[in-house]
């Protein structure tokens, strides 16, 4: 069954991992399969090829560390080695253990290797043999470079049901309890894992709360298991565990002290994946080596025979010949975007989804690894609906965040379903489109209740924008837990609102600011018939009232081919001196038109009617605010546009966008359909700006390249001789 090895190195070496490069020490994990059998039977054991016959001979260890050591630096350049010992229970095997290291160390010494100084040992063990004589030696000679995992499932209940005694049936929790605090008492390198299984969600809450009872100050994890055991309902009942734990951690105040997994940092789960992510892996699988009992290297331990249903072993080499690269390659090159099926690369919050290569294989019809198996899909669902409720809770009640992502960057990277709520007819504009009705309409509660219950449902972003005038409180009760960015006109900032990252103000070019007034994210509305101005107030508020981010916004319907661009220009390059100042005195501030252009790997335009949708006033949806206000509502009965338009809105068909790499481009479908009666084609008015907006970019890029130090630049920009690319296309 799950593989509790894995899932640990999932999530506690990826960590540790990250940490010794943050310290320079990058790392190379050397495991050792030093046993296939254990001291217990556990229900959701991964090893159906345990036996009290298969262990790993001195000789073949030895080879192992002879073979890696020989080789560092040439194939093995980390300067830090990890042994790491597992199994089966790998304490059945301390002598060998004992022996292993000590070679590594004397080898090493004599060596003058480095890895004499940088060295740790690692090991997961059920507990069990915790506080016999020869391990209580082991933990004394190498206090100070060993972490110890100890699987200990929760309350006594919940560890007994699970985990057993090989032979008698007997529930082990007593001895893990005492080995827990024998080696707690001895070092504090130790964390604690918790492994759920369909049988036993019921159990969750109490087993974390019991976990942080009995262990104040020692990390845990805890996680459900990827195979294929879940039923109908059981996501429901892991929703309402952890929604339990979560009101208990927050009501008792507890949230600074318990760091359970389930409730990670508040942006490291339920995104959409960005690319960089799909070119990664969820785990170290082809990263490490791990040697079994008969000397052959696998990429994980789920690789080996003793851990496969169906599928035989994969072996990348051996402590005789080394690594074979050939077979080494697949895992090499294997990552999230080519071993995931449409659906999950598309998924609206795979970020954070676990996924386990082995058990892919073994899963698999044909024995490839490009197999990722989805049986834990509902479960990671309800984990980050779940999360998000503790998150929002945190931030609305007890004003607590923890490393959360600036929005506009989350954005960027990685664009969410959001559906934009239009609380009044006369909330703000947040783009290029006009606004105004003849009467004022705000949106019936129950109306807004079922479109949020829809949002969380369906795993969209919400985004509110408030009106000018005051709020009924039921709706502002009803606003404040909700997992939402809240955009505001500014003359309400002083009556509402506090200040935080999630609340975007909408102020109009020239507003008067209250001294003292700063917020992260602000949409600057601006009148064409004050452009002139635009300079000095964007550099007001960057300096006087230190804004973090501003979003460029004008009424496009007011710009036509007489549009005095030359002074929007001379606005912009005034603007980049600006920003130029704050990059070299490392306070970056950014604007949209100038500086999002920067991280952008592809076209960021609009997304409205594809993953932005509009709910009205009026209770309807549209495709954006703008739709809203001209009367063109959508004709599906769902959060998706009209089938005869999807084709027409996807960037796919956008025959002009697609020869042009201004990527910042707001490329509004509603002014593009004003223009040219087709909602994927832009007006010629709509390219110019972009590209004057583009070469102020180049400009402004150029300048800290080298000028300054700042080379964090995911777009690299070059000179380009048009400002329309409807004319470089040659597409008339």
């Amino acid at each position: 069954m799950q593989n509790e090895m894995n899932d640990r190195t999932d999530k506690y070496y990826s960590r540790l991992i990250q940490r010794e490069k943050r310290m320079k020490l990058p790392s190379r994990e050397l495991s050792f399969f030093v046993t296939a059998d254990c001291t217990l039977a556990c229900d959701y054991c991964y090893l159906p090829g345990k036996n009290t016959n298969t262990r790993m001979p001195f000789e073949v260890a030895k080879k192992a560390v002879d073979y890696f050591v020989a080789n560092s630096p040439k194939i093995f350049t980390e300067q830090r080695l990890i042994l790491d010992f597992i199994g089966g229970e790998p304490l059945m095997e301390i002598d060998l253990m004992d022996q292993v290291v000590d070679y590594f160390k004397v080898l090493t010494y004599k060596q003058k290797h480095h890895w004499f100084n940088n060295y740790r040992i690692m090991m997961t063990t059920n507990g069990t043999l915790c506080k016999s004589k020869k391990f209580e030696r082991f933990l004394e000679k190498n206090l100070e470079n060993i972490f110890v995992a100890i699987s200990l499932d929760g309350t006594k209940e919940k560890h007994d049901r699970s985990r057993k005694y090989k032979g008698t049936g007997k529930g082990s929790y007593d001895d893990v309890i005492e080995g827990c605090r024998f080696v707690r008492e001895r070092t504090a390198n130790t964390n604690v894992k918790a492994t759920f299984s369909s049988e036993d969600l019921k159990y969750l809450k109490d087993s974390v709360l019991h976990l942080h009872s009995i262990l104040k100050d020692t990390e845990f994890f805890a996680n459900v298991i990827y195979e294929n055991v879940w039923k109908e309902g059981d996501d429901k009942l892991f929703e309402s565990q952890l929604v339990d734990l979560a009101d208990h951690i927050i009501d008792h105040d507890l949230y600074e002290d318990i760091n359970v997994s389930f409730f990670s940092e508040y942006d490291t789960l339920g995104r959409p994946y960005h690319q960089s992510q799909l070119d990664g892996h969820w785990c170290n699988t082809g990263h490490q080596v791990i040697v079994g009992p008969d000397g052959a290297f696998y990429p994980c331990n789920r690789f080996i025979e003793y851990s496969l249903f169906n599928q035989k072993g994969r072996v990348i080499g051996n402590v005789n010949e080394g690594i074979n690269f050939d077979k080494l390659r697949p895992f090499r090159v294997i990552n999230l975007g080519n071993c995931s099926d449409a659906e999950c690369i598309g998924c609206d919050v795979a970020v954070g989804c676990g996924m386990c290569s082995g058990l892919s294989y073994d899963d698999s019809e044909v024995g490839t690894i490009f197999n990722r198996t989805k049986f834990i899909c509902k479960m990671h669902k309800a984990r980050t609906r779940a999360h998000r409720y503790y998150w929002n809770r945190l931030a609305n009640e007890k004003n607590y965040k923890k490393e959360k992502t600036h929005f506009y960057i989350s954005q960027i990277q990685a664009p969410r379903k959001v559906l934009n709520v239009l609380l009044s007819s006369g909330s703000p504009r947040i783009c290029g489109y006009p606004t105004g009705k003849a009467k004022t309409e705000t949106i019936d509660l129950t109306v807004l209740k079922e479109n949020l219950r829809l949002c969380r449902d369906n795993n969209y972003f919400v985004n509110i924008l408030y009106p000018s005038t005051p709020l009924d409180d039921r709706y502002l009760e009803l606003l404040a837990g909700i997992d939402a960015q809240k955009t505001i006109p500014y003359s309400r900032q002083s009556v509402q609102y506090k200040l935080e990252d999630s609340v975007v103000f909408t102020v109009t070019l020239g507003q008067e600011l209250h001294p003292g007034f700063s917020c992260m994210n602000m949409i600057l509305l601006a009148d064409l018939h004050a452009i002139s101005s635009l300079g000095d107030y964007v550099e007001g508020l960057f300096k006087k009232n230190n804004i973090t981010r501003i979003n460029l916004v004008f009424d496009l319907n007011e710009i036509s081919i007489d549009f005095d661009f030359d002074t929007y220009k001379a606005q912009l390059n005034k603007i980049a001196t600006v920003l130029f100042d704050c990059y070299k005195s490392n306070q970056p501030r950014y604007l949209n038109v100038l500086t999002d252009i920067f991280v952008l790997e592809k076209m960021n335009n609009c997304s409205a009617g594809i993953t932005h949708i509009t709910l009205g006033p009026d209770g309807k949806r549209y495709i954006c605010p703008a739709f809203y206000y001209s009367g063109q509502a959508l004709e599906s009965s769902d959060f998706t546009p009209p089938h005869r338009l999807t084709r027409q809105l996807d960037f796919k068909s956008a025959a002009v966008c697609k020869a042009c790499d201004a990527l910042h481009c707001r490329r509004c479908v509603f002014d593009n359909f004003n223009k040219t009666d087709e909602y994927n084609i832009p007006g010629e008015v709509q390219c110019i700006i972009s590209h004057i907006e583009r070469e102020a970019s180049l400009d402004l890029q150029n300048r800290l390249l080298k000028e300054t130090t700042f080379n964090s630049f995911k777009n690299i920009l070059t000179e380009k001789d048009y400002i329309d690319p409807f004319t470089n296309a040659k597409l008339w």
